[in-house]
């Protein structure tokens, strides 16, 4: 099995993470429903996402690999990108919400301005 270089790995991930992150804080500046409902769908999506990535793995890796390498990544195989990726895609949404609920929306600005 050929082992990935590190950088290629997180990096990847990172930068997807990132991607979910912007998005995140965008959507809850604009939507409401996004921000009372869709963000904790999408929470929970992401979670099974990052539970399932590493038996995904397993079941499709033609080698044998056990489950505490591909949860914990201990040797970066092929499939360990996609397992790195959906572990930066939940840091990301949760940061992104973490910021987005501590951030005033843009519409309540608006709003609060008009009424004085």
């Amino acid at each position: 099995m050929a082992e990935l270089s590190p950088l290629f790995v997180f990096g990847a991930a990172a930068f997807s993470g990132s991607i979910v992150l912007a998005g995140t804080i965008v959507l809850m500046q604009r939507s409401v429903a996004f921000r009372r409902r869709w963000y904790w769908v999408l929470l929970l999506g992401l979670f099974a996402y990052c539970w399932f990535s590493p038996f995904l793995y397993i079941w499709t890796s033609p080698h044998k690999i056990s489950y505490a390498d591909a949860l914990l990544l201990k040797v970066l195989y092929v499939g360990s990108r996609r397992i790195a990726e959906s572990y930066f895609l939940f840091i990301g949404a949760v940061l992104g919400g973490a910021i987005g609920f501590a951030l005033p929306r843009h519409s309540d600005e608006q709003t609060s301005q008009k009424r004085q």
